[in-house]
C-alpha cells in the first residue's frame, strides 16, 4: 500500500510542475498582450525615424566629402595652370627680349686683360630676356661696324642670376667689379655688375670710357670718338 501512495505522489507533483510551467507561459503571452496597438505602433515609427536620420546623415557626410574632394582637386588643377601660365610668360618675354649676338665675340671676364692688351676693345655686358639690352644691342653693332670694331660679349647671366640676386661666379664678378677705370670711370667695373647694359671700353686692363644702359646712336658715336676709335 505504501508503494503505491508514493507513485501517486509523484504523479501528482509532477502535475502540478506542468501547471506552472502554462501558468506561467499564460502570464508572458498576457503581458505581451498587455502593450496597447497604439504604444507597438510608436515604437515602431520611433525606430524608423532613428534609422532615417541615420540614413540621412550617411548620405549628407559622403556629399560633403565629395565635395571637399573635388574642391582640392579644382584647386590643384588652378595651381598647376597659374604655375605653367607663369612659365609660359615668362618664355615668351625671353623670346620678346631676346637679342642676336652672334656679331660680337663672345668671351669670359678672365680674357678682358689679354684681349685689351693690344688694343683698345668694346665689352658689352649684357643678358638675354633684358629689354634694354634687346634695344642697345642692334645700335652699338651698327655704330661698331661703321668703326670697324669687333664687339666683346659677356654673358651676364653666367655671372650673376639675377631673379635670385645670386653670384654664379665670384671670380668673373670680382675681375670685372675690380677693373681699375680712369677719371670718372673709376668705379664703373663695380656698377657694370649690377645691372644690364653695360659698355666698357678697356685699354691694358684698364677701363679708359664706358656707356651706362641703354643709349641713342649719337651717345655711342660719341663714346666711341672719346675712346679714340676712329673710322
Amino acid at each position: 500500500m505504501s508503494k503505491k501512495r508514493n507513485n501517486k505522489e509523484i504523479e501528482e507533483i509532477e502535475i502540478i510542475d506542468d501547471d506552472e510551467i502554462e501558468v506561467s507561459q499564460e502570464k508572458d503571452n498576457s503581458d505581451y498582450e498587455s502593450i496597447p496597438m497604439e504604444e507597438r505602433i510608436y515604437q515602431i515609427e520611433k525606430k524608423t525615424k532613428i534609422i532615417f536620420v541615420l540614413v540621412i546623415l550617411t548620405t549628407i557626410f559622403s556629399f560633403l566629402t565629395l565635395v571637399v574632394g573635388i574642391s582640392n582637386n579644382g584647386d590643384t588643377k588652378t595651381t598647376t595652370k597659374t604655375n605653367n601660365n607663369n612659365s609660359s610668360s615668362n618664355s615668351a618675354n625671353e623670346s620678346l627680349y631676346s637679342y642676336d649676338t652672334s656679331n660680337f665675340k663672345e668671351i669670359t671676364a678672365s680674357d678682358i686683360k689679354k684681349e685689351s692688351s693690344k688694343e683698345t676693345i668694346v665689352v658689352m655686358i649684357g643678358r638675354q630676356g633684358c629689354t634694354y639690352c634687346a634695344s642697345y644691342a642692334p645700335t652699338l653693332e651698327k655704330v661698331a661696324d661703321d668703326y670697324n670694331v669687333k664687339v666683346r660679349y659677356i654673358d651676364f647671366d653666367l655671372i650673376v642670376n639675377v631673379a635670385a640676386r645670386k653670384v654664379l661666379d665670384q671670380d668673373a664678378y670680382d675681375t670685372i667689379a675690380n677693373l681699375e677705370g680712369e677719371g670718372n670711370f673709376k668705379t664703373f667695373g663695380a656698377e657694370a655688375v649690377k645691372a644690364t647694359p653695360y659698355t666698357l671700353f678697356i685699354k691694358d686692363n684698364k677701363i679708359i670710357y664706358g656707356i651706362k644702359g641703354n643709349a641713342t646712336t649719337s651717345t655711342v658715336e660719341a663714346a666711341f670718338k672719346s675712346a679714340g676709335l676712329k673710322k
